[in-house]
C-alpha cells in the first residue's frame, strides 16, 4: 500500500485523528492482503509525521530533496 497524503485540517491537528487514519489504513490493507506499505512526500522537518511513522515501526528508505538556486 503507499499512502501519498494523509493530512488533518489545522484547527483538528492535535484531535488524536492521526493514529485513527493510521489505524484505519492497516485495517483495509490487512483485510486485502496488503503486509507493508511505503509513505512518501513526508519533509524532512515535519517532525510529527516522521514521529509517528518511525512509532509504527517505519524506516527511513530514501530522502529526495529540492533545492533553489538564485539567477
Amino acid at each position: 500500500m503507499r499512502v501519498l497524503m494523509l493530512g488533518v485540517v489545522k484547527e483538528l491537528q492535535n484531535a488524536g485523528l492521526g493514529p485513527v487514519f493510521y489505524l484505519e489504513s492497516f485495517k483495509v490493507g490487512k483485510k486485502k492482503g496488503i503486509n507493508g506499505g511505503e509513505l512518501s512526500w513526508i519533509l524532512e522537518d515535519n517532525a510529527p509525521m516522521n514521529k509517528g511513522a518511525e512509532m509504527m515501526g517505519a524506516k527511513r528508505h530514501k530522502t529526495y530533496r529540492v533545492y533553489q538556486q538564485k539567477f
